[in-house]
């Protein structure tokens, strides 16, 4: 029997070595360390569509945050994430309707109840929260970010009571507890549950560094702060060691801006670019200024010419200013937006001065700010006087719209 199966009569035969296989994670017995920020970017996202046979071009520029983190990145092994703190710990949930039920509450809650309370307070640089601009004015913040504004994330890496069988606590490390310990508060990190937004780190080939993007909706608010509390996670771990001790960076968020050019004809178009903009500036304006001249943003165009080939539509495109007949360039300066709710709207018409069917043209625009800055008066060298002055700061946004030429958008996938 043994000689023709490899089995004896009271024997029973194994599986294959394949199927017989088992993973098994050996857990993590050491807290994994604590992040290490190399910097923190925003990154863009641009998409362009073209209708009615080139007749309206329309584009988007939308933003990311991208968390670079070094060359190193596994401090606890296989499985380590980088987790972004939030609060309360039912705010997010893999389950979307505990996770709606926990918005109707917390709507109603405020960031000073985790300034307010006395053990709280200390957290507070450490939880993922944001503020509006005090310069400019704009739509409203919200006092948390809601679940909703973190955008295209997966209910898998939202960590929260639902992993753990109680949600995850966070504390601080030692030193930051005696840097800020008083005879009144205890030297003894207490904890708090918070909840997490989970992201798997990517390696960039390039140069050998982990990054981590993240997208966030501001809403109406422009260019709010955003502090972002930050945590290595291993979900292999022992239980109470899964989060790192946090750290904290901040950041801005830039405003999606949004365009569209609709030819009349040949020769004429309307120009349109809207997005989240601001109303009022806050500080001090110089003597002889007036609000009108920084309470909202400007906008400058420039037309663009070309006499690169058309048969190459990826190609790099080698623009020059279009003059008019005295020899300036033809541009419209110091554009000034009217303001759609939370929004302002640049508009503009604009002749070419030949058919675009003879020639291939370009719209550059760029938006800027006029800003009140303390500027340093030498003229009397034996003092120091500040003088108050509007100057330009920017650009906040800038684009080539490529006008083309019908056959030229055909030939590129135009529809």
């Amino acid at each position: 029997m043994r000689e023709t199966t490899g089995v004896g009569k009271y024997e029973r035969g194994s599986p294959d070595l394949a199927r017989s296989a088992a993973r098994v994670w050996v857990p993590c017995t050491f807290r994994p360390f604590a992040p290490e920020i190399d910097k923190i970017l925003p990154v863009f996202r641009w998409t362009t569509e073209i209708h009615e046979s080139a007749a309206q071009i329309r584009w988007k520029r939308e933003s990311s945050i991208r968390i670079f983190l070094g060359p190193t990145w596994y401090s606890s092994g296989e499985g380590e994430k980088l987790g972004i703190v939030c609060w309360p710990e039912d705010l997010l949930n893999g389950n979307p309707v505990k996770e709606a039920e926990a918005a109707s509450n917390i709507s109603r809650r405020k960031t000073a109840d985790l300034d307010s309370d006395k053990v709280l307070h200390r957290y507070g640089r450490f939880v993922t929260r944001w503020g509006a601009d005090p310069i400019q004015l704009s739509g409203p913040v919200d006092h948390f970010i809601s679940a909703d504004r973190f955008v295209g994330v997966l209910p898998q890496q939202k960590v929260s009571e639902t992993l753990f069988k109680q949600a995850p606590q966070l504390f601080l490390p030692e030193t930051e507890l005696t840097q800020s310990a008083t005879n009144l508060e205890p030297k003894k990190s207490e904890g708090i549950h918070v909840c997490l937004l989970t992201y798997d780190p990517v390696l960039d080939s390039t140069d050998g560094t982990w990054f981590t993007d993240l997208t966030i909706d501001p809403g109406a608010t422009y260019f709010p702060f955003l502090q972002l509390g930050l945590v290595r996670y291993q979900p292999h771990s022992v239980q109470g060691l899964e989060l790192s001790y946090p750290t904290a960076t901040t950041i801005q968020i830039p405003p999606t801006r949004e365009g569209k050019i609709e030819f009349v004809n040949d020769r004429e178009f309307l120009f349109e670019l809207s997005g989240v903009g601001y109303r009022q500036t806050n500080p001090e304006l110089p003597s002889g200024s007036s609000p009108s001249q920084s309470d909202f943003p400007f906008l400058k165009l420039k037309l663009l010419r070309t006499y690169d080939s058309t048969t190459t539509p990826n190609a790099k495109v080698n623009w020059q200013p279009v003059l008019d007949k005295s020899g300036h360039p033809v541009e419209f300066c110091e554009l000034r937006p009217r303001q759609r709710g939370a929004e302002v709207v640049w508009t503009q018409k604009i002749s070419l001065p030949a058919d675009r069917c003879r020639m291939r043209f370009g719209l550059f625009m760029e938006e800027y700010e006029m800003r009140a800055w303390d500027m340093v008066d030498r003229t009397d060298k034996s003092k120091v006087v500040f003088d108050t002055k509007l100057k330009q700061r920017g650009p906040m946004f800038s684009y080539i719209a490529d006008l083309g030429m019908p056959d030229y958008w055909r030939r590129s996938g135009g529809s």
